[in-house]
């Protein structure tokens, strides 16, 4: 079937199934503001019109067809308003990825963790209770990370450190003043001093 501008639309307001639909921000003209465009996908056609539900695509009504109908990748670049670059870009991911494509930076990994061994675990768990016992003050993330990294040069972060506190079974409790404390859970405690009792 050869397409001209007649086989066109009455191809585009026929009842053929529509494959897709919905609105598009396009661009008609480089350099000029975005129009919003209804778009309906028939087989590998791709209509515009003007309202939803008009019979009559906005090519028609311009009495041209705004982007050459074999020029697929200039077509694509109008309707999402990226340069043709960008779409010729991104054709070969899809090609290669099957169709899923993955953000960037999605799979960088952190600096690696510092492993802590039982005695630096223990150390950490002791500056907590100095903190209750000597220091008579409630131990927070903040007046910690400097005691530990300097008893035990630990080099990690202060997430890293709150992660290390809740694995050793401290947890934090709001209290009168509006701020939470750092205490250990009861269960902990309480094996622990039946341990000691033994």
């Amino acid at each position: 079937m050869k397409i001209n501008d007649k086989n066109l639309s009455a191809f585009a307001s026929s009842a053929t199934p529509v494959d897709r639909e919905g609105w598009l921000d396009m661009r008609v003209e480089l350099g000029k503001n975005y129009q919003r465009r209804w778009f309906t996908l028939k087989g590998n056609l791709l209509f515009y019109f003007d309202k939803k539900g008009e019979k009559e695509p906005a090519e028609k009504e311009a009495k041209t067809i705004l982007t050459d109908l074999n020029d697929v990748y200039q077509r694509t670049a109008d309707m999402t308003g990226k340069t043709v670059s960008t779409v010729r870009r991104v054709v070969p991911e899809g090609d290669r990825n099957k169709g899923v494509f993955s953000t960037p930076g999605k799979n960088i990994k952190g600096r690696p963790k510092k492993q802590l061994d039982n005695f630096d675990l223990c150390a950490i768990r002791q500056n907590v209770k100095f903190f209750y016992t000597v220091r008579k003050q409630v131990p927070t993330l903040r007046n910690l990370l400097p005691v530990v990294r300097e008893d035990l040069g630990y080099d990690g972060s202060r997430e890293h450190l709150r992660k290390i506190l809740i694995a050793l079974g401290f947890k934090y409790k709001r209290c009168h003043s509006e701020r939470t404390a750092l205490i250990e859970r009861p269960n902990i405690a309480a094996k622990r001093a039946a341990y000691l009792f033994k």
